[in-house]
């Protein structure tokens, strides 16, 4: 599988109070990578040292798939990091992401001064860390994203397109006027992964490009000072689900609403469909098993099904493939449990069986 993704360098804005900030970059040719600069507010460098102050911002390469977090020895020295322990070389997707043991550093904060800091990393370790880019300071696993809350991608009815949240939008047309964007090779390693080609002081290895990832990872602390709320929770009014299945249905499939006949095999077949979607939803309902079933029902689209219909849409009322899809998909995103088995046209509302 052989992809074209783009690497440009853009740094986030400016973040008060060191919270985290999204960072995608292109060190050179043949080199892609996306990483997270990290503020470590009670330490510092030798010369911040000798002029009392503290405070020092890190990049590191994110690894969704490794099994701990890591940062380059010589920055760990230069830092006063204290070494509690030793552990053996931690694995990643790619493999091996380092030649030998580990020193444990303990717990580091993210944001805030003092007391005020998130315990953001709780498994940090130095080890020797090739990493595809110059100047980072090391590779964060899982354990450092279980710290993050998310914010996914808002869809809304009244748009098209999606919007995200604590990610700051890079101009690629500009950038191309100025020469500014590479294309690379995307290739899939055995694990199902995808991940671009990179050299480092001549050897060869393949770092984790995630191009297609429904959420931006984010340090809560920042969404709480951003005045966002995270929403989704399981404790919510109505009970969380571990998954939505939504299957896309038709008004013309209740009988109820029927006052025109024909469509036969269109109508029986989805109406076949809104029969075992509801048999689903009770069936799981009663096993106790977090999954919603629901039936929607998109609109009128522009395809090639309801060309010889189209005149008879009412202005406004026929919709792009594009916005269809994101009405609906924030229709899903409301979902609870207490929804499971319901049918609702793409306004959120209910069509009678």
């Amino acid at each position: 599988m052989s992809t074209p993704v783009r690497g440009a360098s853009q740094r986030a804005g400016d973040n008060s109070g060191g919270v985290a900030s999204a960072l995608t970059s292109a060190a050179g040719a043949g080199s892609v990578y996306v990483a997270i600069t990290l503020g470590l507010p009670d330490r510092s460098t030798k010369s911040q040292r000798e002029r009392g102050v503290k405070g020092v911002e890190l990049d590191f390469c994110v690894d969704t798939a490794c099994s701990t977090n890591f940062i380059l020895p010589q920055v760990a020295y230069g830092l006063d990091m204290q070494i509690v322990g030793t552990s053996p070389a931690g694995q990643g997707a790619t493999g091996a992401v380092s030649a030998g043991q580990e020193m444990l550093l303990g717990t580091a904060k993210l944001g805030g001064n003092g007391d005020d800091g998130v315990a953001a990393i709780t498994g940090l370790s130095a080890g020797v860390v090739p990493v595809p880019a110059p100047g980072t300071a090391g590779i964060l696993g899982r354990s450092f994203l279980n710290c993050f809350g998310a914010v996914a991608f808002e869809w809304g009815g009244d748009r098209e397109r999606a919007r995200v949240d604590f990610w700051q939008a890079f101009d690629y047309a500009e950038a191309e006027k100025e020469g500014g964007l590479e294309i690379f090779a995307l290739n899939e390693l055995p694990c199902g992964l995808l991940a671009v080609g990179v050299t480092v002081n001549g050897v060869s290895m393949p770092a984790l490009v995630d191009t297609g990832a429904p959420q931006t990872i984010i340090n809560k602390a920042a969404a709480e000072r951003a005045g966002v709320v995270v929403g989704g929770e399981s404790g919510e009014s109505g009970g969380g689900c571990h998954a939505i299945v939504a299957n896309l249905s038709a008004r013309v499939s209740s009988v109820g609403d029927n006052g025109m006949g024909g469509w036969y095999a269109y109508r029986a077949s989805k109406t076949a469909l809104n029969q075992l979607t509801k048999n689903m939803s009770i069936e799981f309902g009663r096993k106790k098993h977090p999954v919603a079933f629901v039936l929607l029902h998109p609109g009128t689209v522009a395809t090639d099904l309801s060309a010889p219909f189209r005149r008879n849409v009412p202005e406004g009322k026929l919709f792009s493939v594009e916005r269809a899809a994101s009405q609906l998909l924030g229709i899903i995103g409301k979902k609870r449990l207490a929804d499971s088995g319901t049918f609702v046209d793409w306004q959120d509302e209910t069509i009678v069986w």
